[in-house]
């Protein structure tokens, strides 16, 4: 809205100031609220609006997405969260016990995911999410990359970027959807999980695709990133800040493996999350997911929630640490993250 030239409910025009050059001049018609989106709407389809914001550039985002369903074919599930998140849930809920020992919460987390795993993979080489994570797609291509800067920036030069051979890790990856598309950008991708599962799938996954030589997936065992110092000029993860046992080790072998001047992006889920619902202290930050939560496949699981200026503590050291917010209600759950967006010093 800082370079938006007219009022919501209207069509507006990106001024002369926008930062990008290509969208000045360009007009768009803007929906001043949920409310309008469902007068035009609405006369068509039985539809929710969502809702997703995030800080992970320097322009603050926000969007709107209609989810809807013609009508006259029958009314849809609720695909939208229907909770309001409660920020002093965690308060009245948070231990200040002693963590768990990291090796048991390891021990109980591997059962579970494997678990889980077995039944999602099934006979399939890739399961779960077809499509890589959005906001990893942002930040691998927007991020400078040596002589060429940003993949963004070079499109067409794809062959010129492959050639850089920068590396990327991604920790406890679900499949190997991101990986691929890292390779895709010109990354050497390595993937690094606590299931046997995970590992044999994804390798499956990457001989299919033709990508084996540019794409990796090796086996964690009680924390320890199997790599030498100064291999990674990025390392990557969904929300695997919220399920590594030791918080301090997983800073530590992430400053240890990444090269001066790398860069990390790791999420963690955030105590306005809507798993917090179902969440029992453990002590020290940690919670057990209890036998209520609507998936059985995460009765008992371990996870690590914090605050922003406890993540920012813990990375401080070695790296120049910011911690960034990704907020939706576009599924069923309220979905909060913090991500960890810092340089090795």
């Amino acid at each position: 809205m800082k370079y938006v030239t007219g009022e919501p409910g209207s069509v507006v025009r990106f001024d002369d100031g926008h930062p990008n050059p290509r969208l000045r001049g360009l007009e768009l018609f803007l929906f001043r609220s949920r409310e309008q989106f469902k007068e035009v709407y609405g006369r068509y389809f039985d539809l929710e609006v969502g809702l997703d914001e995030f800080d992970l550039y320097p322009v603050f985002m926000s969007w709107y997405y209609v989810i809807g369903k013609k009508k006259g074919n029958g009314r849809s599930k609720s695909l939208v969260s229907s909770q309001t998140p409660d920020p002093s849930f965690r308060e009245a809920n948070r231990s200040k016990d002693k963590p768990p020992a990291a090796a048991i919460i390891e021990e109980s987390n591997v059962l579970l995911w494997d678990k889980k795993y077995k039944s999602m993979y099934g006979k399939n080489a890739l399961a779960g999410a077809k499509y890589p994570n959005e906001y990893f797609i942002r930040f691998l291509a927007t991020r400078e990359r040596g002589s060429l800067g940003s993949f963004y920036k070079n499109i067409g030069r794809e062959d010129d970027i492959i050639r850089e051979g920068e590396k990327v890790l991604e920790l406890l990856p679900a499949n190997a959807v991101n990986l691929l598309m890292a390779a895709e950008m010109g990354y050497s991708a390595r993937g690094l999980s606590c299931s046997d599962i995970v590992v044999e799938k994804s390798r499956e996954a990457m001989k299919i695709s033709g990508r084996a030589e540019r794409v990796h997936m090796d086996v964690m065992k009680k924390g320890h990133f199997p790599y030498a110092e100064d291999t990674f000029q990025c390392v990557i993860s969904e929300k695997a800040g919220s399920y590594m046992p030791d918080q301090k080790r997983l800073v530590e072998e992430t400053a240890r493996v990444m090269k001066k001047g790398g860069e990390t992006f790791i999420g963690y889920l955030s105590p306005r999350h809507g798993y917090m619902k179902w969440a029992e202290p453990a002590g020290g930050g940690y919670y057990r997911v209890s036998a209520s939560h609507p998936d059985p496949t995460m009765h008992g699981m371990v996870i690590y929630v914090a605050e922003k200026e406890d993540l920012r503590r813990s990375w401080s050291g070695p790296f120049n640490a910011e911690i960034k917010t990704v907020e939706f209600d576009l599924h069923r759950y309220f979905s909060s993250f913090y991500f960890v967006k810092a340089k090795k010093i």
